[in-house]
């Protein structure tokens, strides 16, 4: 008689938990990230971008991450001309951007990732604010 070794069940199943927004161990995270199957920090992980693709979740994955830095300070910028002299408060510029920042977050999470976007921007001389309202600053 042949005896198979089948290997714990736990990362399988602990990879469908944080694909569901679920908590996981510590531990079991931990070894989740080192394989590359993970991403994110404690407790809000999700699944990995070679998992999305090979699982065809893309949409999904992208969701859940948000549009990257980049094309976020983009869209600011984009609003902030559109917007001109009169220029735009945070809650018209969140209201914007919303939609494309990431799904696992919470509201506040979401504004205050909005808020150090601006900070940042305005560090670099690409926009400013003046009381509430915040302007683009030409470039030469």
């Amino acid at each position: 008689m042949t005896t198979y070794y089948y290997p714990s069940s736990a990362p399988i199943i602990s990879l469908d938990a944080v694909q569901k927004g679920r908590t996981i161990h510590e531990d079991i995270a931990q070894d989740l990230l080192k394989r590359g199957l993970i991403e994110g920090e404690a407790p809000h992980y999700s699944i990995s971008l070679s998992i999305a693709k090979n699982t065809h979740q893309l949409p999904s994955y992208t969701k859940t991450k948000g549009l990257d830095k980049e094309r976020l300070r983009q869209m600011v910028l984009q609003y902030l001309s559109n917007a001109g002299e009169e220029g735009a408060k945070r809650d018209s510029i969140y209201e914007y951007i919303k939609d494309v920042l990431p799904i696992n977050k919470t509201e506040e999470q979401k504004l205050r990732m909005l808020g150090d976007l601006l900070k940042n921007m305005s560090k670099e001389c690409l926009i400013k604010a003046e009381g509430r309202t915040w302007y683009t600053i030409p470039q030469s």
